[in-house]
């Protein structure tokens, strides 16, 4: 307690002190750089660089659009470090809001209003450039009434159902769970209680019939940046190497008192044996198995043919991965034989002609898929979800309900709230209802929909957030999509078990944030000691956005440093050494085209990791290496040298994207002691105003060129192209370097670049079989990347028969090696699945 105190008395003590510190801005003298001095920029500057189009010029048409999409956090706490990079709306249905809630003794709306109106005063304060005039929350009745549109128009396509299935219960929570939130102890994802396999009817959408075109879009060009999420989707949605039917099922007896059995879903590998199998097994845990030994009294009305098909039950055939039933017949094993032979005492008739299995998909009305992906399972027995738009009438089933009586909203329920049941039966006004179709008595569903429902459409409500008569207009959101760029985060699994190489355990020491296991850490406490400003940095400079990191404050001081040495850096610019002078007008003319070079190298690979790589840590990196080269400069020459002045108005502007309130304030302090003119600053316009800087047009760039997937020319620097030859290695061959001024490479096309890949000695004998073109990236400003392919041509000696083996021994081991990688990568998706 006393920590805690003295804790926040530290904080009350550094924003009272920023309240009566003043700025350059305010006194017209440079400050050190403190804690109080970042608390008042960010009290002067916050509102400033917050302001809708604060960061439009006034000179400067725009045209196009970008679309910036971050996943949108769950509103179920307070905001803590893992969710600062997410914009414009609220994930606000789901089971950790309602949990939360519930453990407060409030209600899910009210504890989620709260924590909206707290996360976004908090990303306010943080700067964070959002539209907050498309803010929207999945809670909201304007927006959950689209979802359950979404839900009718994919009833009426069919492609929602319902029926039994076996899921996982979560016993805790009392609720189903997703394969996903399973853990490899079989533990619930949040409440890690043990999860219980339970007979229940659900809801599902079927994902499945779109497994095959899923599968065939992950191989376009465009998704070459995703390799990593691509290989985990491939594994998710499985090789689509068989076809699913859904047969209708008969008793074999009729019985009128019992109610007609569910339709079976069947995975095939080969279609055309579907008319002429002898049975259908089943898994003893198979709904339609209901506790039979081996016959069931059921069989299934095989689509193609119409002839039936028993349903048997055994646990000792090898069915497909995932799946619960196996077409068989009397060759496919002794289990299967024997089965076979049950059934031959019963006379059954033989099959019809043979159907090729084209014809059986035309006449059954399979697709195809993989053997162990599962429809997806949206309903959910809790209060705090999208209500299922149906109701269950005695006389006509389950009823979906029209348009016009949409939305269906949640109603108030009392405190308490009986174990095992959906927390909305307990509402029995809102229960009980009139069906749509006869008129007569019937009750709503009292499933909710998926948190996931809601999120799979929230980035096209975003586009057209207000409107009222459609969840979105086509022609509107069709200016700004496809996504340009998609924020978020993978999911890294540490449940398993992991062992070191002398098998001992290895202890995980740490753990996500959650909000759900209350180890958040707020940025409240660092934003009211350092600003926000610091807040940004901190969150950015350490580690890569896909990367998972460890926070600690070990990595504050380095950070701070720099901030220091910036700020450092401007204020001597506003004061100024007396008396300083140039010793040479040489020396001055060297240190100029010095500091030239290095700002258009520090220009380069900042922009390039912002606008291409999106790895902004190194970038910042790279923002410290340019103060460095400032700083290391004569301090006569930091007085006098316009290329200084220069490089140091860029470095302002590079950093404002991360620390916005204090470049604001180094800006000021800048235009007001530049004393050299440049064209591309404008000293009348505010930091975030300014044009972003720019390669100069004479500056060499780089063109690297692949032969076969291998690099094979890159030009280091700019400062090495004075060395001819200066490359990388190809095949043990050293490669010439590819270098031209921008204005040239800007222009460049992929004739030009194939003509000077083949003019360089080293390249010629690896690109003289090259086609006619290659494929040339060009990222004007930065840089190019030629990409060739040649048939491969072995070299003379490759007859002698040593050498032959030689390479066949490294073959050999090139493809071990890579089978390893690819085990590896398999085994980190399963984990990631799960």
């Amino acid at each position: 307690m006393a920590l805690r105190c003295r804790w926040s008395v530290r904080r009350w003590a550094a924003r009272l002190a920023a309240a009566r510190r003043p700025l350059f801005t305010e006194t017209g003298v440079w400050e050190e750089l403190t804690d109080a001095e970042r608390l008042a920029a960010e009290r002067r500057w916050l509102d400033v660089v917050s302001e809708p189009g604060s960061a439009a010029r006034p000179d400067v048409e725009h045209t196009g659009s970008a679309y910036v999409l971050a996943m949108f956090p769950y509103p179920s706490g307070r905001l803590h470090m893992g969710h600062v990079v997410h914009p414009m709306g609220w994930d606000a249905f789901g089971l950790p809001a309602e949990n939360a809630a519930l453990e407060r003794g409030l209600a899910p709306d009210r504890w989620t209003r709260q924590n909206i109106e707290h996360m976004r005063g908090q990303l306010r304060r943080m700067a964070a450039a959002f539209d907050w005039d498309r803010e929207l929350a999945t809670c909201q009745p304007d927006y959950y009434r689209w979802t359950q549109w979404l839900f009718l128009r994919l009833h009426r396509a069919g492609l929602v159902y319902r029926r039994q299935a076996l899921v996982n219960w979560d016993p805790a929570d009392g609720t189903v769970l997703a394969d996903e939130q399973v853990d490899a102890r079989g533990r619930s994802w949040r409440s890690g209680a043990l999860v219980e396999r339970r007979l229940l009817r659900q809801w599902f959408v079927r994902t499945t019939r779109f497994s095959e075109r899923l599968l065939r879009s992950l191989d376009s060009p465009e998704l070459r940046d995703w390799r990593d999420v691509i290989q985990l989707q491939r594994h998710w949605i499985g090789p689509c190497d068989g076809w699913r039917f859904e047969l209708q099922v008969e008793r074999c007896a009729p019985d009128d008192s019992a109610p007609p059995p569910e339709p079976l879903l069947l995975w095939v590998a080969d279609p055309a044996r579907l008319p002429a199998a002898a049975f259908i097994a089943l898994r003893p845990e198979h709904p339609l198995a209901a506790g039979a030994a081996e016959r069931t009294g059921l069989a299934a009305r095989c689509p193609a043919s119409g002839r039936r098909l028993p349903l048997l039950v055994s646990a000792r055939l090898a069915y497909p991965e995932g799946a619960d039933a196996l077409l068989c017949d009397a060759a496919d094993g002794p289990e299967a034989a024997r089965l076979a032979g049950l059934l031959a005492e019963d006379g059954r008739p033989p099959p019809g002609p043979p159907l090729t299995a084209a014809e059986v998909v035309a006449r059954g009305g399979g697709y195809r898929c993989s053997s162990h992906l599962h429809d997806w399972l949206i309903s959910r027995q809790r209060y705090w979800g999208t209500p299922i738009p149906v109701v269950h009438c005695a006389r006509c089933g389950a009823v979906p309900l029209p348009e016009s009586r949409l939305p269906v909203t949640l109603p108030a329920l009392p405190e308490q709230r009986v174990p095992g049941r959906s927390p909305l039966q307990a509402a029995t006004d809102w229960l009980n209802t009139q069906c749509p179709s006869c008129g007569g008595p019937a009750q709503r569903e009292t499933d909710t929909m998926d948190t996931f429902v809601d999120s799979s459409w929230y980035y096209l409500r975003f586009l057209d957030a207000r409107h009222e008569r459609a969840p979105f207009r086509p022609q509107r959101v069709n200016r700004h999509l496809p996504v340009d760029i998609y924020v978020g985060g993978k999911e890294h699994d540490s449940g398993d078990v992991v062992c070191a190489e002398d098998g001992r355990p290895v202890t995980v020491q740490w753990e996500k944030m959650s909000k759900s296991k209350h180890n958040g850490v707020d940025p409240a406490g660092v934003m009211d000691q350092l600003g926000a400003d610091t807040m940004r940095l901190l969150m950015l400079a350490t580690v890569a956005p896909t990367s998972s990191r460890r926070w600690s404050q070990d990595t504050f001081p380095p950070l701070l440093a720099w901030q220091r040495r910036l700020w450092l850096t401007v204020g001597e610019l506003v004061r100024p050494a007396a008396g300083a002078s140039a010793p040479s007008a040489a020396e001055l003319a060297r240190h100029e085209a010095d500091m030239r070079e290095e700002r258009n190298y520090f220009v380069r690979t900042v922009t390039h990791n912002f606008q291409e790589t999106h790895q902004l840590s190194v970038a910042i990196s790279r923002l410290q290496g340019l103060t460095t080269a400032l700083r290391r400069r004569p301090a006569w020459y930091r007085a006098l040298g316009g290329e200084y002045q220069r490089a140091l108005g860029d470095l302002i502007i590079m950093c404002s994207p991360v620390m916005p309130c204090l470049c604001a304030e180094m800006w000021a302090g800048f235009c007001a002691a530049s004393r050299h003119s440049h064209p591309e600053h404008r000293l009348d316009l505010t930091v975030m105003q300014q044009r972003w800087p720019a390669v100069d047009a004479d500056a060499l760039l780089e063109l690297v060129v692949e032969l076969n997937g291998q690099q094979a020319s890159v030009c280091l620097s700019p400062s090495l192209t004075a060395s001819p030859g200066v490359g990388r290695q190809l095949n043990g061959q050293q490669a010439a370097t590819v270098c031209l001024p921008r204005r040239q490479l800007d222009a460049l096309t992929e004739v030009e670049a194939l003509r000077l890949a083949r003019a360089q000695p080293a390249l010629a004998r690896h690109a003289a079989g090259a086609a006619a073109a290659g494929q040339l990236l060009l990222q004007p400003g930065l840089g190019a990347v030629l990409r060739l392919s040649t048939e491969h041509r072995r070299p003379p000696d490759d007859d002698d028969p040593a050498r032959r083996e030689v390479l066949r021994q490294r073959q050999e081991r090139k493809a071990a090696k890579k089978e390893r990688r690819e085990q590896r990568r398999l085994r980190k998706a399963e984990r990631e699945e799960r």
